[in-house]
């Protein structure tokens, strides 16, 4: 499988250098968002789904309505106490062939 060879390949490298950018000024412009822009966003988003998505895509779409007061009341929290929920912090990352013909052992074609 393509990741498992990227993983054969990359196991010698080094952990990435993650710096932390601190700020001096925050973000302090963000308006609290309306449950009805939730369930605008919610609506227009695309019907994909990741193992990590607690509730399937077309769920959410048809419960929008319901959960939009509760989503958005921890956007508006995450805003205010300038801090973002652990366990949103997580993502399942796949490379993708840049091309088809290019060389799936060659790291720089993804």
């Amino acid at each position: 499988m393509m990741i498992d060879r990227i993983c054969v390949l990359t196991v010698s490298s080094p952990p990435p250098v993650i710096n932390d950018c601190v700020v001096d000024q925050p973000l302090s412009d963000l308006a609290p968002v309306t449950a009805d822009e939730v369930v605008k966003i919610l609506q227009k988003s695309p019907a994909k789904q990741c193992k990590l998505d607690p509730m399937p895509t077309w769920l959410d779409k048809c419960a929008s309505y319901v959960l939009a007061a509760v989503i958005a009341a921890v956007c508006n929290a995450s805003f205010q106490q300038l801090t973002f929920p652990y366990r949103c912090k997580s993502a399942i990352v796949r490379p993708l062939l840049k091309m088809r013909i290019m060389d799936l052992s060659d790291l720089a074609s993804y």
